[in-house]
């Protein structure tokens, strides 16, 4: 169980937590939360065999196309892994074409994949990963 009523948020109950390094600074601001809510979290460059994988690429800088290959990249090591696995992207951006399309990605690939554990979390209204 993550949460118990009542008490301090636990993510204890989850297991390892791998996120991508493709985005750093998100990588760790992540890690650093996930942590100081008991999570045990490792920073990876492909997922590997954690239950859960956050995947950093959709906020990493560059054109939206190669934020989105590398993500669909990352997806298919996730899924093919086992893992459950969120990609995040940007929700709002300064630019329409600067948002990113990981959403699409998750829903195409759990089309074609119905097996597939593979979410889209768009943020919004951030400037800093912290």
């Amino acid at each position: 169980m993550a949460f118990a009523y009542g008490s301090t948020p636990s993510l204890a109950g989850l297991g390892l937590i791998e996120i991508t390094n493709a985005s750093p600074a998100f990588a760790a601001a992540l890690a650093t939360a996930i942590e100081g809510f008991g999570g045990t979290v490792r920073v990876v460059p492909v997922p590997g065999a954690a239950g859960i994988c956050l995947l950093t690429e959709g906020l990493a800088g560059g054109p939206p196309a190669e934020r989105d290959a590398a993500c669909l990249k990352a997806l298919i090591a996730g899924i093919g892994s086992g893992a459950r696995t969120y990609a995040l992207d940007l929700a709002s951006a300064d630019d329409l074409a600067n948002i990113g399309g990981c959403a699409g990605l998750c829903r195409t690939l759990r089309i074609e994949q119905p097996e597939a554990a593979a979410f889209a979390l768009s943020l919004n209204d951030f400037t800093t990963p912290d």
